[in-house]
């Protein structure tokens, strides 16, 4: 029974010794083992995103116009007084002249009076509404991957995954002779 046991030692030894060389019985092995996680580096993306808000306000604005009587129903009144005077004052044949006269001058006068009284210039303030698009941005920090470093049989890998292992992970061994 000693001896088997010893056999069995002795031949686990040796399996090992060759493992370690590289050396491996058949002709291709696929295991999983354990490796010590020496370092894990979160790594970050920032998104930006827009948030579109409408802001409206009110704002006086002010409108001119002109109120009154046409400045040419008062030339009109004056063209019709001032004839009707000509003609009373005119006498004979300087009547049509007198006239004419009183007809020209009092449609100057009524345009005038049309320009200074009928018309007064008017402000208006009446509230009108304004509104843009205002942009807030909002940043967000999301981790996207980790680097990792690990050590498995005294040498140092470092590869990303897509979450933190912990202090330990899990490693495919491919091992195959060299041809």
């Amino acid at each position: 029974m000693i001896i088997v046991a010893s056999l069995c030692m002795t031949n686990a030894q040796a399996y090992e010794r060759r493992f370690e060389r590289g050396y491996e019985t058949s002709r291709s092995a696929v295991h999983y083992d354990r490796a010590r996680v020496v370092a894990v580096r979160p790594i970050r993306q920032v998104t930006r995103t827009a948030i579109p808000r409408q802001v409206c306000h009110h704002q006086q604005v002010q409108r001119s116009y002109r109120e009154g009587a046409d400045p040419g129903a008062y030339m009109i009144t004056g063209t019709i007084i001032g004839g009707v005077l000509g003609n009373q004052i005119g006498r004979g044949s300087g009547r049509k002249a007198a006239t004419v006269a009183g007809t020209a001058l009092g449609a100057v006068i009524g345009h005038d009076m049309g320009r200074q009284r009928g018309h007064a210039q008017v402000h208006e303030y009446y509230p009108q509404r304004h509104c843009y698009t205002e942009h807030r941005y909002l940043e967000e920090e999301h981790i996207v991957a980790y680097r990792l470093t690990y050590v498995y049989r005294g040498r140092e890998y470092t590869e990303e995954m897509d979450y933190d292992p912990g202090p330990y992970v899990q490693v495919r061994v491919n091992v195959a002779p060299v041809r």
